[in-house]
């Protein structure tokens, strides 16, 4: 018996090969970490031999570690740059060369620092927990006290306070 010959296999009519460039990792990059939705991302990374843009498929299988790490860089820049101002200190170029400089702390800087990053609260937070507002809401480390006010409709009314019509 004849031993069958192999044909190489063709890709996929329609299907064109996607080889990310350098200017398009950078761009994927400096956009996840503006916080662009992935959606929007694909929409201008454009595969060169097709002309359209990506699928989110090809835009995660070529671009995972800029997509993985664009977020962690932007928030370790902000954090940064926020402790640097409550902490008076600044960094400035002069004649080509990063110099830190003292500068006075930013008080709001500070302030925001030590309520989200060691759960210090505001006088007046901890009064609105002891007077014990109607409902609390915990989303990750940030509790939303919403007071009640007495808005709650008195029996028989609906909400908006007009009475009912009968029958």
């Amino acid at each position: 018996m004849a031993k069958a010959k192999t044909v190489p296999r063709r890709k996929a009519p329609g299907r064109h090969a996607y080889a990310p460039a350098e200017q398009d990792r950078r761009a994927v990059e400096v956009m996840v970490r503006h916080g662009i939705p992935l959606e929007e991302v694909r929409r201008v990374i454009v595969n060169p031999a097709t002309g359209r843009p990506v699928s989110m498929t090809t835009l995660t299988r070529h671009f995972e570690r800029e997509i993985e790490t664009g977020q962690v860089k932007a928030n370790t820049a902000v954090a940064e740059s926020l402790y640097r101002q409550a902490v008076g200190r600044a960094r400035v170029i002069v004649d080509g060369q990063v110099v830190e400089e003292e500068r006075p702390p930013n008080t709001s800087a500070a302030i925001w620092w030590t309520k989200a990053r060691m759960g210090w609260k505001a006088a007046a937070e901890e009064e609105a927990i002891k007077a014990g507002a109607a409902a609390a809401s915990t989303i990750g480390k940030v509790t939303v006290y919403v007071p009640d006010n007495d808005r709650d409709p008195p029996a028989g009314r609906p909400a908006g306070g007009l009475p009912r019509e009968p029958g």
